[in-house]
């Protein structure tokens, strides 16, 4: 198979994943997810007063997201600190990534990065942990005409008392008001100590067009701490070639 397209990465976190299957993202417990079905107006804000115009710490971010055509789009907001501010965009349906585009001499956002719905904090979105830069919501949605070939997932994980960890990938297709899930199981540890591995597939994980991917797991015993990142290559569907 002839991989050519865009490399793409999504990452995943978890710092008390449990016995039961939850999430990979830094709400630490399943995330809230924008079904694409209606356009949302989200805001955002920092834990810290120095991430802001002429802060010290981040000073602006890029949110990527698509359209009701499941077309990508990104969008260049103006941080102010801890006070929120609307995010300038009228056609936001699905989020994958929010990042830290210019910085002060800090060179790293100060405080944790907050994107939520506007006006509001029910649903949390993405978070960009203080000093990472870049957001770890563990999915993705793959936009029209395009398909996202996972090719390998590293895997760090802090297992403290005697916790194995099962790392799972699933493939979500929109069916009406929800979404139809494949779970796929991708690594469980042998160990009960700290541990990482990076998983390998010789014949990519599809992830098909207008279709949602996340990164799950699930421990022996409460609290264990969990990281991991798809690697994949997002390609046009005239570019995905089988040989």
């Amino acid at each position: 198979m002839s991989l050519q397209g865009e490399i793409v990465e999504v990452l995943g976190f978890n710092a008390v994943i449990g016995t039961t299957i939850e999430d990979l993202t830094a709400k630490d417990a399943d995330n809230a997810y924008l079904t694409g079905l209606t356009e949302v107006t989200l805001d955002i804000k920092s834990g810290s007063a120095n991430d802001a115009s002429a802060g010290t710490g981040a000073q602006t971010a890029r949110l990527y997201y698509l359209d009701s055509n499941w077309a990508r789009k990104t969008v260049d907001i103006t941080l102010n600190g801890t006070t929120k501010v609307d995010v300038d965009a009228s056609d936001i349906y699905r989020v994958n990534k929010l990042e830290v585009t210019r910085v002060g001499t800090g060179l790293v956002n100060a405080g944790d990065l907050l994107l939520t719905e506007n006006g509001g904090t029910t649903y949390e979105y993405l978070t960009v942990f203080a000093g990472e830069n870049v957001s770890r919501c563990g999915y993705y949605y793959v936009p029209a005409r395009h398909k996202l070939a996972i090719t390998g997932i590293s895997i760090a994980a802090h297992n403290t008392n005697a916790k194995i960890c099962t790392i799972f990938l699933y493939r979500q297709v929109l069916y009406g008001s929800d979404y139809v899930e494949h779970a796929i199981e991708v690594h469980t540890s042998e160990t009960t100590t700290p541990y990482a591995a990076c998983i390998n597939h010789g014949q990519p994980i599809i992830v098909g067009p207008k279709c949602r991917m996340r990164l799950r797991a699930v421990a022996q015993a409460a609290s264990s701490l969990v990281g991991a990142i798809a690697h994949g290559v997002l390609m046009n569907e005239s570019q995905f070639v089988t040989a």
